[in-house]
């Protein structure tokens, strides 16, 4: 048997970035590898460690179909796997019952005509998430994270979580090719490296390439010994490619790299974004620690399924400034003048293009005549810069926040343009508006020196890593702030915009040109109310739900509580497919009954309508409601709310709202979103009546539900029952409380317990079962408790039994809408339903509370 190492070049100083980390002829130790022929299974290669499952040496096992080794029914199992990956490069077959009697994993590799199949013993699954489960833990809380970095930091949170690592690093790939960690989950004694970047060379190019090939890398022992493959070359006298395997050996550089950190086992996770490589999901562990296969195969999948969520969150982290430029810019267009030279028109609006796009300066060069606005280069460089812009790049925007690296004589005025973007003004690219930034002098908190020395190490003369992890910090001089992807494509969009307005003026007569201009502004008025009418309700509540000039807060307040009425029409709905009029209009008022107590009066029977005609009256009651409390009556301290509903003798449901003693009305001069759903809502979907009145003394109005969709008030059970607080959006703080949160879903609970965190609670205290959570009474206490009414095994109502003896307050938590499991005695506590979320929990917690004290 001779030494692999022999078949490997040697790496040096010369040739590091292309060291072969696949084909280093070894694997690692907690595993055996078998490489078949594709044909008729036969085994040709095998990793040295043969006699770990089989007692027989390797040079026995050489030879032998894999059925004689591992036995028929095993050798099926893998056949059958491989048939049914459609094709899929990689298959796994999980707990393997081998001839002999030994449970493995297995993994089988199809590539270049031979099976490669990798064994593991089964290992300790105890408390393993199932991909499903995965699945539902990241969406369950990232998809609603709003950002980039707080979708990082709860990913982090999460993966430490479930794989039970020291430490969670999620690392990117930065545009020089350096890495930066942009998010972190740790042991508390370990020394944080949030924020620290470390050098491209860190994470060589082929291993990035690996890493495309394969999503998770694991390292179970930094201090196992590789186990040879034998023999070492095939026919043909190559190696056996490893690229796909999980059980590949590591690269002796990356050993040491590792120890130099004190780590003892690793995970890596791809992130792959568009086909590239965006970073890794880096886990260190600071003892040796075997991740089992299929727990292996969730972070798989949790790590595809985490690539998805991030390629669509990125873009929406600065969707709102796009958003907003794009307005302008569409305004502009339309209000562009149609006489006038270029360089005039645009000159007087300097103002509104920097506007678009955060800078400290813009300037236009058209042609030779150069206007600017706030910091910009000297006049007398603008000519060279122009020139040089012309010759190196093409027609399109082209940015850089590092100029004097791409422009030398640019250093000359760094100070003041560092970062340039270029607006193509004509097809032929000799006229330009040009965005400028400043230079922004900054520290670079390095992972260690990002121009280490080259010294000799323990394996020879070769790039050894740094021994020492403390912060190295570099001034980075001659560039700006980086232009982000929304700053391009507003760039974009503001270049096709001025290439339309200079064909506009040379090519379009004055007539023509004013009547693409109303139809320019007439569009986009449509396209504020009218977008993606063709969607489902929730996508256009999204679409047409913000208002020009309205915060991103305000915005989501709006959604919010349009979604939120839409729910409890919903909820009410999915008891028989029918819902509660009077319910649904004492739901909306009630956010408002503790600032405005006795400014109601509600009268009518008790009628049902149906489900489809509830969702639309729960949007018009909203919208009525929510204008009352801004501009109506709702607004003044004396301010009176009547709403009164019959069925009159045609069977039709009749809504009477009057408002009185708001301020003076004002009929409403421009419809926005709300307006249209309240004026043709009800109209357009239930062929029923809307009208509604500016009267002096206030806000009346009378809706009409066709009798088709009124259900006898008798068909209804009673659901005042299921008494729950309204989620209005706020968030109460709970600073000081000691939570008991009795839940039998692990995921659920870790997103409630995050959420309680976030509101300040001292502590949470998670029971999976009504017996766990007597134990913790039995020792301890707590200021509230959180109960889920039903659990796997049963209730927890033998623990609300404990908290009332106690006078202990709580709250009931339910995924569903139905009281009948709760008894009498406990009727009057308040139910919050799931999923959960901080305002619905903090709000309910908070008013418990303050009944108790």
């Amino acid at each position: 048997m001779s030494n692999p190492a022999s078949s490997v070049p040697k790496v040096d100083i010369t040739n590091c970035d292309r060291e072969p980390i696949h084909l280093l002829g070894t694997v690692q130790s907690h595993g055996v590898l078998l490489v078949c022929t594709g044909d008729a299974w036969r085994i040709v290669h095998a990793s040295s460690n043969t006699e770990m499952l089989f007692g027989q040496d390797v040079d026995r096992v050489l030879g032998q179909d894999l059925a004689a080794l591992i036995g028929g029914p095993a050798t099926d199992a893998l056949g059958e796997a491989f048939e049914s990956s459609l094709g899929a490069r990689k298959a796994h077959v999980f707990h393997l019952v081998l001839g002999n009697g030994q449970a493995v994993d297995a993994s089988l590799v199809n590539d270049s005509g031979r099976r490669i199949v990798e064994l593991e013993p089964v290992g300790d699954q105890s408390g393993a998430a199932t991909p499903l489960q995965l699945v539902n833990a990241m969406l369950s809380r990232m998809q609603n994270a709003g950002s980039v970095e707080k979708f990082c930091d709860l990913a982090a949170e999460r993966v430490r979580t479930l794989f039970r690592c020291d430490r969670v690093m999620i690392y990117k790939f930065l545009h020089d090719g350096a890495g930066a960690v942009i998010a972190e989950a740790r042991r508390p004694d370990l020394v944080p490296f949030l924020g620290m970047r470390y050098p491209a060379s860190d994470v060589p190019q082929q291993a990035r390439a690996l890493y495309l090939k394969s999503w998770i890398r694991l390292i179970a022992d930094v201090g196992s010994t590789p186990v040879p493959i034998v023999p070492e070359r095939d026919s043909s006298g190559q190696p056996v490619d490893l690229s796909f395997t999980q059980l590949r050996s590591v690269s002796p550089i990356h050993i040491e790299y590792l120890k130099n950190m004190g780590v003892g086992a690793s995970m890596s996770i791809s992130i792959v974004v568009a086909g590239k490589l965006w970073g890794l999901i880096a886990c260190h562990h600071y003892s040796p620690l075997r991740i089992a296969a299929p727990i292996r195969a969730s972070a798989e999948l949790f790590g595809q399924i985490f690539s998805l969520q991030l390629e669509a969150l990125e873009p929406n982290d600065s969707a709102d400034a796009v958003r907003a430029a794009r307005l302008k810019i569409d305004d502009l267009l339309a209000r562009f003048p149609t006489n006038g030279s270029l360089m005039e028109n645009l000159t007087q609006r300097l103002p509104e293009l920097r506007s678009l796009v955060p800078c400290d300066g813009v300037g236009l060069w058209i042609e030779g005549t150069w206007a600017s606005l706030g910091t910009c280069p000297p006049a007398r460089e603008i000519p060279a810069l122009t020139r040089f812009i012309v010759e190196t790049y093409d027609h399109t925007v082209f940015a850089t926040h590092e100029l004097p690296s791409r422009f030398a004589p640019a250093a000359a005025y760094a100070a003041q343009a560092s970062g340039l973007m270029t607006i193509p003004l004509s097809r032929t690219g000799r006229d330009y508006l040009m965005v400028f930034r400043k230079e922004v002098i900054h520290t670079v908190k390095w992972g260690g020196d990002p121009t280490k020395a080259v010294t000799l190490g323990p394996n020879g003369d070769r790039l050894t890593p740094r021994k020492s992890f403390d912060v190295w910090q570099q001034d980075v001089r001659g560039q700006s702030s980086p232009w982000t992807q929304s700053d391009r494509l507003t760039g974009e969009a503001l270049r096709i915009t001025l290439l339309e307005v200079v064909l506009r003026l040379s090519e379009v007569a004055k007539r023509e040109r004013d009547e693409a201009a109303q139809r320019q502004r007439l569009l986009i008025a449509e396209l504020n109310h009218r977008v993606k009418n063709v969607l489902a309700l929730v996508n256009s509540l999204v679409a047409r739900g913000q208002r020009e000039g309205q915060t991103i807060s305000a915005f989501v307040q709006g959604l919010q509580g349009r979604i939120r009425a839409l729910a409890f029409a919903h909820d009410q709905a999915m008891q028989d497919g029918s819902g509660s009029l009077a319910q649904l209009i004492k739901a909306e008022s009630k956010p408002y009954e503790q600032t405005k107590a006795g400014a109601f009066h509600f009268s009518g029977s008790e009628i049902v309508i149906d489900a489809h005609a509830l969702s639309v009256l729960a949007l018009v009651v909203h919208e009525m409601m929510t204008n009352a409390a801004k501009y109506g009556a709702l607004s003044a301290p004396n301010g009176r709310l009547s709403v009164e509903w019959r069925v009159d003798a045609s069977g039709d449901c009749v809504i009477d709202w009057q408002e009185s003693g708001g301020p003076a009305v004002q009929a409403v001069q421009k419809s926005g979103f709300g307006t249209t759903l309240i004026d043709r809502q009800i109209v357009h979907e239930l062929n029923g009546q809307s009208d509604v009145r500016f009267e002096m003394t206030g806000v009346r109005a009378r809706f009409v539900i066709p009798a088709k969709h009124v259900i006898a008030a008798e068909s209804k059970p009673d659901l005042q029952t299921l008494s729950r607080p309204v989620d209005d959006g706020s968030t109460m703080a709970l600073a000081g409380v000691e939570i008991l949160l009795v839940e039998d879903s692990l995921l659920i609970a870790l997103d409630a317990e995050a959420m309680l965190q976030e509101v300040g609670a001292a502590s949470v205290e998670v029971a999976s079962s009504a017996e766990a959570a007597l134990v913790f009474l039995a020792a301890k206490s707590c200021s509230v408790a959180v109960l889920d009414i039903n659990l796997g095994r049963g209730t927890s109502l033998p623990v609300a039994d404990e908290l009332a003896k106690r006078q202990i307050p709580f709250i009931f938590a339910s995924g569903y809408n139905d009281s009948s499991t709760i008894p009498e005695r406990f009727r009057h506590i308040r139910i919050v339903t799931k999923p959960y979320t901080v305002s619905g929990l903090s709000t309910a917690i908070s008013e418990v509370l303050r009944r108790k004290g």
